[in-house]
């Protein structure tokens, strides 16, 4: 098998002693190597580099010498490249077949060619198997029978497949097709590196059933790609040998002398087989998996298994035969089993010397330059007799005025012929030389050689071009490799000394030269724009040794073709405009330049596409045709500039052109929040101070600083109470607040942009201060507050009511919907009664995020509430509040549960005193008698709509508190009105009433309620559970603190209270107090 490329390995082991360096050098390579396959290098390998100096590396020469094994490898005499220059079949060497190691001994002399140096180095070149051989069977079918009386695991044998390579590319696996047969298969691998395969029986076999199976055993080597042979298998099913021959011991180790006499018996070996008649009859013979040359030498007898020899011995010190033997049964299909021998020569006579003379030139005759120095080497010799004691003492001489025999130290009978006077070519060209060597045995045995040498001429004439200088014309681009001239030169030297090869100088890729011809080619394509003119040397080297050079000059000149298109200054283009500017508005220009000349770089520009709003002209100007609106194009215009040459064919290029409209202060900002809509806070005075109330959101549609806008305050307040963060709209409470400053204040908060001029937008914003406390407030002694406390309790009752009905709805509600629904369950009236009550909501927002996020705290004091917190209005009011009070609390309900802003602020303040009086005693008279028929409100329990949004129930997104509608639905503000009028018109010295038991509420009762004491319904007051409206409380759960409390007495606080977690400000609709009043006896 061809292999394109092969990994080799080396070993190099040096010696170094006097002026004569042995060097062992080992190497690797696979088999069947591609011939002249490099090797290695052997003067670099063996280190022999490292201990000469650049003279005597450039005058070094390497040569084979003469071997068993020389003809397959050559090397570079003066490199010292070593090369494969045979095929290498690893199979068909007789050392190496059948053999686990093929090593391949060659010898490459080092030798100075006018210098003294000289050095042998010993090579070892190991071939490595390949997976090149495919496992093969004996025979493509075979047949056989197998005896019905097989036990399961009995096993029958089939001659292995057999595999040429070595290792793991031998056979490695058999398999069995098809499986399912009542057949497995058991491999055995032999020491010759053969196989057999037992068909083994892994079912009970039954003639009578099947009397026969057609199988097919595949075996598989171990090599990559992996190969398979098949053998087809008819299996008849009859008796089986089951038992192969045995040697009684495998292997065997024999001495015999060198003077053996062929067909003497050397060794008998004995098998024995335990099977009966045939199949019990052993028969021997050799191995026919073994070297050819140990079939040449020795045979074995059939029948005894007597060895002997063919040819006579012969002594090879540490090197004994290795002979494998078989011994087979007499069955159908014999059995086998191997024996190995190994037989050691002992030497026994005295041979004559043997002389290798190794040529250092490869040739027949050795070659030497006529410069050389005395002392330089011309012939390697080497001298073996393989005899023993004297008669393996061998010396040399030589017999020649011009040359002399020197021993080469550390090499046992090894010598080099080298020069001994000057040499001169013109007086002698070639030598004879005649070498002698005798051994010192008695009587003793010699040898003769002899070999010519040859004298070498010296270069002495450098070569000479026909011209000095060379100039050539040509077109530019033309295909790389054009031939560009062509130069000569000539030398009056002979054989090598004359042979030129050309170059060029200095050594460069843009033009190579035929090194024997001398034709020059570009290896560019040549290109006038970059190099219009070229110059360069050429060198004509002959091959001498030192070489000689000659000189000439070449010079190149490039005529114009169009190949460069139109290239812009750079890729990408970006243009400003002022927007609201007119057409004709000069942006910019593109620049694009063209390397060529002539009409060839004339340039010009087009627009692609074609902008509606921007004209290119052809000089690459760029102006505005229509007047540019930023905002209509906040990412400007983006085209593609095309600019071409004159050229034919003409060349273009293409830039990216972005033109940005710069924004102009056109738009006023916007503000968001507050609005007129959506325009009220209310946070609690005991707000600390620093305290975030508020965000103004504000917009503008203008870019950079005309849209950086700027947040102020107009219109402050006195005690200048609020301030606003101009850069981030944030509004903060700027003083502690006191009691006093509960009302509600409202002003101008005015957004500034920053452009030139100036847009601005003002929005009205109100902030309501409220308590969290109940206020005690001053009795007053006149029946008309009497009067009104009367009206304020009886509205209070009908309020608390509703409440209490709707505390039973609720918790009936969240018992599943108890069966009794229909109990307590009236006609509604007044289904809107609690709609009236506004501007009470109170609006939180998280001092920390920016976002808009409400967070709660649930975490109770002991006494499971944290603080509670009174909705109650400022002192000083006049008795027309508590009229309108009433009003909304009596009057009719509108078509929606909705109101406006300011539903009842537009009452005439200046009725007189009658006419409020019979107002009073009218709703009065009409609230007694609803008193009785009063149902829950069906709106009372219901989540406002606002709770649906995503950012806290606000109704313009402001996140800063409710709309105004929804304050005025809710629930939670109807007892902060009753507060507020409780506590307007309750006795100066009422001290704050606790909440009632049963045990004390006679104490506390009104005087007017306490006869119906005995049969008294109570309240249960559930602490109030804050409920997020937007996913569920977000804190854990907690215990309800029930309070019983006398309904006579709920109009004297025992209901006013609500659990407040948070003192501050909230956002309406953001969460709601579910408070749960359950009617008990």
């Amino acid at each position: 098998m061809k292999m394109e490329k092969f990994i080799i390995t080396y070993t190099v082991v040096c010696c170094f002693v006097s002026h004569v360096l042995s060097l062992d050098l080992s190497y690797t390579i696979p088999e069947e190597g591609n011939i002249s396959s490099y090797i290695g290098n052997v003067a670099n390998d063996s280190s022999l580099n490292q201990s000469l100096n650049v003279s005597e590396r450039n005058n070094m020469k390497y040569t084979i010498l003469d071997g068993t094994y020389a003809s397959y490898f050559n090397v570079n005499e003066r490199t010292s490249s070593l090369y494969i220059s045979k095929r290498l079949d690893r199979e068909s060497l007789q050392e190496c077949e059948f053999s686990t190691s093929c090593d391949l001994p060659i010898d490459i002399v080092a030798q100075s060619i006018i210098g003294t140096f000289f050095k042998k180095i010993k090579v070892k070149i190991t071939i490595t198997d390949i997976n090149d051989h495919e496992p093969k069977f004996p025979e493509s079918s075979m047949s056989l029978e197998l005896s019905e009386a097989f036990v399961v695991g009995s096993s029958s044998p089939i001659v292995g497949a057999v595999d040429m390579d070595s290792g793991d590319n031998s056979v490695q696996k058999y398999s069995l097709k098809p499986e399912d047969t009542p057949f497995t298969l058991n491999f055995v691998k032999y020491v010759d590196g053969s196989s057999s395969v037992s068909l083994v029986v892994s079912k009970k076999l039954d003639r009578e059933t099947v009397d026969g199976y057609q199988l097919q055993i595949l075996a598989e080597d171990g090599g990559n790609p992996k190969f398979t042979g098949t053998l087809d298998l008819t299996v008849i099913i009859t008796d089986i040998n089951d038992n192969p021959p045995l040697f009684n011991q495998s292997t065997y180790s024999i001495s015999v002398r060198e003077d053996t006499a062929v067909s003497s018996t050397v060794f008998n070996v004995k098998a024995t087989d335990p099977d009966l008649n045939e199949n019990g009859m052993v028969t021997y013979k050799l191995s026919p998996h073994q070297s050819d040359n140990i079939k040449q030498i020795f045979a074995v007898n059939r029948s005894t298994g007597s060895i002997f020899t063919l040819k006579p011995l012969v002594y090879t010190p540490g090197e004994p035969y290795k002979i494998i033997v078989e011994a087979n049964d007499g069955a159908t299909i014999p059995l086998m089993s191997q024996a190995t021998i190994f037989v050691t020569v002992l030497d026994s006579g005295n041979d004559a010397p043997v002389i290798n003379v190794n040529l250092l030139s490869n040739t027949d005759m050795a070659k030497i330059s006529e410069n050389a120095s005395v002392g330089a080497a011309v012939a390697h010799i080497a001298v073996s007799d393989d005899d023993t004691d004297k008669n393996g003492d061998v010396t040399c001489s030589i017999q020649h005025d011009v040359f002399r025999l020197e021993k080469i130290t550390g090499e046992e009978n090894e010598y080099k012929v080298v020069v001994s006077k000057t040499l001169d070519r013109e007086k002698t060209e070639i030598y004879q030389v005649i070498i002698v060597c005798a051994d010192a045995g008695s009587p003793s045995k010699n040898s003769t050689a002899e070999f010519n040498v040859k004298v070498l001429d010296e270069n002495d004439h450098r070569p000479t071009f026909q011209s000095y200088k060379y100039e050539v014309v040509i077109s530019e681009n033309d295909f790389v490799g054009a031939s560009i001239v062509q130069v000569s030169a000539l030398d009056l030297d002979l054989g090598k000394n004359a042979e030129i090869v050309y170059s060029v100088e200095p050594s460069t890729h843009d033009f190579r030269i035929d090194p024997e011809t001398g034709n020059i080619h570009a290896n560019f394509v040549l290109d006038r724009e970059k190099v219009p003119y070229m110059e360069f040397r050429v060198l004509s080297k002959d091959k001498g040794s030192p070489s000689l050079t000659g000189t000439a000059v070449v010079t190149v000149n490039l005529t114009d073709v169009n190949d460069n298109p139109p290239k812009f200054n750079k890729s990408v283009y970006v243009m400003h405009a002022k927007e609201n500017e007119g057409p004709g508005l000069y942006l910019g220009e593109v620049i694009a330049h063209d390397f060529d000349s002539g009409k060839n770089a004339v340039v010009n520009f087009v627009a692609e596409p074609e902008i509606e709003a921007i004209k290119v002209l052809t000089d690459g100007s760029i102006f505005t045709k229509l007047t540019l609106d930023r905002e209509s194009r906040p990412h400007g215009y983006s085209f593609n500039v095309i600019a071409y040459d004159g050229g034919n064919p003409s060349l273009n290029s293409t830039a990216h052109v972005t033109v940005f409209v710069v924004d102009e202060n056109d738009n006023d900002p916007v503000i968001k929040f507050p609005t007129v809509e959506n325009g009220t806070v209310q946070i609690v005075y005991e707000k600390p101070t620093n305290s975030v109330i508020t965000y103004v959101v504000a917009s503008d549609n203008d870019t950079d600083k005309n849209a950086v806008l700027t947040f102020s305050i107009l219109q402050h307040d006195q005690r200048n109470i609020f301030r606003i963060n101009p850069k981030s709209g944030e509004i903060t409470l700027a003083k502690a607040l006191t009691a006093n400053d509960m009302k509600s204040y409202t002003f101008t908060v005015e957004v500034e942009d920053g452009g030139t001029p100036k847009r601005t937008d003002r929005q009205n914003l109100t902030i309501i201060i409220s308590s969290n406390k109940p206020l005690v407030l001053p009795r007053k002694e006149t029946e008309k507050d009497n009067a009104l406390i009367v009206v304020v309790i009886v509205c209070v009752t009908v309020i608390l009511s509703g409440a209490i009905i709707m505390g039973i709805f609720l918790i009936r509600r969240m018992d599943k919907k108890k069966k009794n629904k229909k109990r307590n369950a009236a006609t509604p009236k007044n289904d809107k009664l609690y709609d009236s009550i506004h501007k009470n909501g109170t609006i939180h927002r998280d001092d920390v995020d920016n976002e808009k996020k409400v967070s709660f705290s649930t975490h109770a004091t002991s006494n499971g509430i944290k603080d509670k917190s009174q909705m109650q209005l400022s002192n000083g009011h006049r008795q027309e509040e508590v009229t309108q009070t009433v009003d909304r609390m009596m009057a009719p309900s509108p078509s929606s549960s909705k109101y406006g802003r300011s539903a009842y602020s537009g009452k005439s303040k200046s009725q007189s005193s009658q006419s409020l009086q019979n107002m009073q005693m009218n709703r009065l008279q009409l609230h007694q008698s609803n008193l009785q028929t009063l149902s829950i409100p069906q709106n009372m329990g219901r989540k406002h709509e606002d709770n649906h949004s995503e950012t806290s129930g606000e109704t313009n997104d402001s996140g800063r508190g409710g709309s105004e509608s929804d304050i005025h639905s809710s629930a939670f503000n109807h007892s902060a009105e009753l507060d507020y009028m409780k506590n307007r018109y309750s006795p100066v010295n009422s001290p704050g009433r606790p909440l009632l038991t049963k045990e004390n509420m006679n104490k506390y009762m009104h005087p007017k309620e306490r006869y119906r004491s005995q049969n008294q319904q109570y309240l249960v007051q559930n602490n109030c559970h804050r409920q997020y409206t937007h996913g569920g409380s977000s804190g854990p759960p907690y215990k309800n603190n029930v309070h019983w409390n006398p309904i006579s007495n709920v109009l004297n606080g025992s209901m006013a209270t609500i659990d407040d977690y948070d003192d501050d400000t909230t956002t309406s609709g953001s969460y709601y107090n579910k408070c749960v009043y359950l009617l008990g006896r």
